[in-house]
């Protein structure tokens, strides 16, 4: 027994013309793809661009990790950046000699601070060897500002660079 299938009935607006409202749905239809288009190229060259500055960023980070304390570490490891491995490494957190020479002498002093003149001078007395110059001596410092353990004031009747402070970072004198 055969049955028939139930059609529902379309009724048409005799005051649309078809064709007419066919054009208008396909003009509608292209510029709204139109405009998809262009916010997915505009999408596309935002995530290349950000891929890029990503990429050397992580790179310029994995050349820097003997630097990094870590919690700076697990802050980029939470990252989950593909081509970066951090290693573990003996020298992470160790200082170098100078720095380690400056740090020592700056955290004798009463108020935890000198001069950049001042400690420079002070590590060129204790050196058994013959010292670095001067701006040798800052880059070497540079691990102890970047992981705050030393931070630099300016003072506005400052020169040059041997004028700066030096401080200890959350220095707290001995009684």
């Amino acid at each position: 027994m055969a049955t028939a299938e139930k059609t529902d009935a379309v009724t048409v607006n005799p005051n649309v013309n078809v064709i007419e409202d066919m054009i208008s749905n396909l003009k509608l239809d292209i510029e709204a793809r139109d405009e998809q288009i262009v916010i997915k190229e505009e999408a596309a060259d935002f995530i290349s661009d950000a891929n890029e500055r990503i990429k050397k960023g992580s790179q310029a980070l994995s050349f820097m990790t003997d630097y990094m304390t870590d919690k700076q570490i697990e802050d980029v490891e939470e990252l989950d950046l593909f081509h970066v491995d951090f290693e573990q490494s003996s020298e992470r957190g160790r200082l170098n000699e100078i720095a380690q020479i400056a740090f020592d002498t700056i955290k004798k002093t009463k108020d935890g601070q000198m001069t950049n003149g001042d400690l420079y001078e002070s590590y060129a007395k204790q050196t058994d060897e013959t010292p670095v110059k001067y701006g040798e001596f800052n880059i070497k410092l540079r691990s102890l500002f970047s992981s705050m353990r030393l931070l630099r004031e300016i003072p506005e009747d400052a020169v040059k660079s041997h004028d700066h402070i030096i401080k200890v970072n959350g220095f707290t004198p001995k009684k």
